[in-house]
């Protein structure tokens, strides 16, 4: 989803580039997007569906693509020019259209339904009635800010927080988002949440989530990244939800904050050997793997 600026306030217009390409080009075209500063970035891989309620597979309407915003700013011509280089010169086929903050924050509502996890508990969009059991539900708005439940890397990362627990731990949320981890270890009855999410957009989001929970109390919202994280004692779960590049370059620091387990999610199947070669050469073990349509979940530990 598109960021807001440094100061928190969200541009009224954006551009959306959309870049076909084949799915195993997707993560570098990603990448490449990413140098451009990009405000936000969503993939399609062009793989089947399978809904939470039922069996029967959606079959994608669209070729795989990456989908990246920039803010309609001062630096918008020459970004669009650079890409439009890029593209052509990748053979990719490219389109751009603009976008209007307010159509992030309302269009996408009426797509968006209860999830059901689990043991019973389920995600519930802030403004539909709950199908699930008041002690089981978590109530979440989104907003503009990542983290909805439904990629297979929340997805993922949810199923093994929810298979092991979080009873009385010391949590730690890196990339928070829209707080959905950091509401379900809330919800198992994690002790002590600490939220960490460089995003004002989402730290805004977080923050009514946490409201709407009624655990304001019992989660800490952190403004920033890692190095904003004050010093403590160490952690029973880390959850990073996050990509490859910055689940290597964060974890030799993160590692001695963990003093249980780690979950590590937003990674594709091809990077997962130098994932557990970070793993391994920081003391640690993977201990399970959750493969979900081309993407890896981790559980790593002592």
């Amino acid at each position: 989803m598109p960021w807001a600026d440094s100061q928190g306030a969200t541009p009224p217009k954006y551009w959306a580039v959309r870049i076909e390409a084949e799915p195993e080009q997707l993560e570098a075209t990603a990448a490449w997007l990413l140098d451009f500063g990009v405000s936000g970035v969503e993939f399609e891989d062009g793989r089947a569906v399978t809904p939470c309620f039922g069996d029967d597979q959606w079959m994608p309407s669209e070729p795989p693509h990456v989908t990246a915003y920039f803010a309609d700013d001062e630096r918008w011509p020459s970004v669009a020019a650079a890409i439009a280089q890029k593209s052509q010169r990748q053979g990719f086929t490219l389109k751009i259209s603009s976008i209007l903050s307010e159509d992030w924050q309302n269009a996408w509502k009426a797509y968006y339904q209860p999830i059901a996890l689990r043991y019973g508990y389920g995600i519930v969009p802030a403004w539909l009635t709950s199908p699930f059991a008041p002690a089981k539900a978590i109530r979440l708005d989104p907003g503009m800010a990542f983290g909805t439940g439904t990629h297979p890397t929340t997805k993922s990362c949810l199923d093994v927080l929810l298979e092991q627990g979080a009873f009385k731990s010391r949590v730690l949320d890196l990339g928070s988002g829209s707080g959905i981890l950091a509401l379900a270890a809330a919800r198992l009855g994690a002790g002590q949440v600490d939220a960490v999410e460089p995003d004002p957009v989402a730290v805004r989001a977080l923050r009514h989530n946490l409201e709407l929970n009624q655990w304001a109390k019992r989660v800490q919202v952190i403004p920033g990244t890692l190095d904003d994280l004050p010093d403590g004692e160490p952690y029973d779960m880390v959850l990073m939800n996050l990509i490859r590049d910055l689940i290597v370059e964060l974890w030799p620091r993160v590692r001695p904050r963990v003093r249980g387990m780690a979950i590590l999610s937003g990674i594709l199947e091809d990077a997962c050997s130098e994932i557990e070669d970070v793993v391994r050469e920081s003391g640690m073990q993977v201990l399970q793997y959750q493969f979900v349509r081309g993407w890896v979940t981790l559980r790593v530990g002592a």
